[in-house]
């Protein structure tokens, strides 16, 4: 590896974590499950008593149906966001007619992404990319973090 090499590694040194989200006003979590075959980590259904993520009752009822898992956590050094976004969208690609069933029925679909930056960092979304997530119809929310300084 070059010195510049070097210097842009450390530039663009981050870690992320991606979780798909799936929101809808009745959709039965179960079936999301069984449809992409991936174990979620947290659901709710519609009308079901609101609680903790240990079962701890709440006051209320959730107003929509609620489905999450985690897809896919690394380091840039490892993998950087977009090389892991377009095999994500290679893996989820099978399932864009199921999600655009969901989103013509009034559901979200999104990649939640939890970025923390260790140095003042970024990266280039292209149009490419943007189309593949907007043709299966999955939204891009991205939560920055300030990580501070690695040491």
């Amino acid at each position: 590896m070059s010195q510049g090499e070097d210097a842009e590694s450390e530039r663009r040194h981050y870690s992320y974590v991606v979780t798909l989200r799936v929101r809808h006003s009745d959709i039965d979590p179960r079936d999301i499950t069984a449809a992409l075959g991936i174990e979620p980590e947290w659901t709710w259904r519609a009308g079901e008593a609101r609680r903790t993520r240990v079962g701890t009752p709440l006051s209320g009822v959730y107003k929509l149906s609620y489905w999450y898992a985690t897809l896919c956590e690394a380091e840039y050094r490892e993998r950087g966001l977009v090389e892991a976004l377009n095999e994500l969208l290679d893996r989820l690609s099978p399932f864009r007619e199921y999600f655009k069933s969901i989103r013509s029925t009034g559901g979200h679909i999104e990649f939640f992404i939890g970025w923390t930056f260790y140095h003042n960092s970024g990266e280039v979304f292209e149009p490419e990319l943007l189309a593949r997530l907007a043709d299966l119809h999955i939204a891009l929310s991205l939560d920055v973090y300030n990580g501070g300084s690695e040491t």
